[in-house]
């Protein structure tokens, strides 16, 4: 049977885009683009079953940014989340299957300020801080979520390096928060089967940079196994 897929994506204008696409064999049909939701700031994520959005408000001085999931299917406002006060705002959202465990990467702009947390999703809303700092100002920790293991990955950008985000795996608590060994270059991470999708990044070399590959690498959590997959970036493994 043919398989069924949607993408979203920010857009001309001033709006999230969906569009939705049937794969049958190799053959791939595209449906027109449609808007689904005025744009925020700064950061978007599709639900596992691709019927909501994972949406944060465009940031305003006095009632800072909220982070909402809104229905697909007619725009409506299924749940707000959570609001950050100014100048504090979202830059990487990914919620588990159940949408009841999101991750997202939090910073201030302007400001120095830097957190990972998990905010759990039921009749109240509860944050939790993992990871404060990151080893580059500015830096983004590419949260993502995985269904099946309780556990999340993360890109940490190390101090003192140019662009060498060290992937790392952490329980869903934050505790056991580790990098791969080896080590394991790359950013914009997703799950596939138990496995990590990565834009991927060289080791450092001798000037202390990390270059892009140009490759998506399917990396095993353990970190012994990294296999390019295609030319790209961007994976999602929903």
């Amino acid at each position: 049977a043919p398989d069924r897929g949607r993408v979203v994506f920010p857009d001309i204008g001033g709006v999230v885009s969906a569009v939705d696409f049937t794969v049958n064999g190799t053959s791939i049909s595209v449906e027109p683009k449609r808007p689904v939701a005025q744009w925020g700031c700064c950061s978007l994520e599709l639900s596992r079953d691709g019927l909501s959005l994972y949406i944060a408000t465009e940031m305003n001085s006095e009632e800072g940014t909220t982070l909402r999931r809104i229905s697909l299917a007619d725009g409506s406002i299924i749940q707000e989340i959570r609001t950050l006060p100014s100048p504090w705002h979202f830059v990487g959202i990914s919620a588990d299957a159940t949408g009841s465990v999101i991750y997202t990467d939090e910073e201030e702009l302007p400001g120095l300020g830097k957190r990972l947390m998990r905010v759990d999703v039921g009749t109240t809303v509860d944050a939790t801080e993992l990871i404060l700092g990151n080893g580059a100002v500015g830096a983004k920790y590419y949260p993502a979520a995985d269904n099946a293991n309780s556990r999340f990955a993360y890109a940490y950008n190390l101090a003192g390096l140019d662009r060498c985000f060290e992937i790392r795996v952490a329980s869903s608590d934050g505790t056991h928060a580790a990098p791969l060994a080896p080590a394991r270059y790359g950013t914009r991470l997703t799950w596939l089967a138990g496995d990590i999708l990565a834009t991927e990044r060289k080791p450092p070399d001798g000037t202390g940079r990390c270059a892009d590959t140009g490759n998506v690498a399917r990396v095993s959590p353990d970190g012994t196994s990294s296999i390019v997959l295609v030319r790209g970036y961007d994976p999602d493994a929903r």
